[in-house]
């Protein structure tokens, strides 16, 4: 778990080169589209949690630190988003963060029911993005 988490932090970090908030958070969506594409599986930190009842502690506190990573990178980039105006909410970045994280965990989980699920993915994410008032 450790070490999934650094390889995405590093995926993270590249993603803060956008120019705009809604930009960096459409760019999320890749790290998902590509674990859909390369692994056709879930990511390993929402597998492990829904094991968290069988594993030692350590592993569970890594999963803890990975949807926290996550969850503070999306929370930034929403705020970004806000402040740049391309994301039109008045939700700050610190409720978003987790509401985002959770529902693109769970989109993820049900694209992998769908003969495309890539494709699945991005039509989901992108009807969230637009509810949610982030520019295209």
């Amino acid at each position: 778990m450790s070490l999934y988490s650094a390889s995405q932090g590093a995926e993270l970090s590249v993603l803060e080169h956008a120019t705009t908030g809604a930009e960096s958070l459409r760019g999320y969506l890749g790290v998902f589209e590509q674990a859909l594409r390369q692994d056709g599986r879930l990511c390993l930190g929402l597998m492990l949690a829904v094991k968290r009842n069988s594993l030692p502690d350590e592993v569970m506190n890594e999963v803890r630190l990975f949807v926290d990573q996550h969850t503070a990178w999306l929370a930034s980039a929403w705020d970004l988003g806000r402040s740049d105006l391309t994301v039109q909410s008045d939700l700050p970045g610190a409720a978003a963060g987790p509401v985002l994280f959770s529902a693109l965990e769970g989109m993820m989980a049900f694209a992998l029911l769908r003969p495309n699920p890539e494709a699945v993915f991005r039509t989901q994410a992108t009807a969230l993005f637009a509810a949610l008032c982030v520019k295209a």
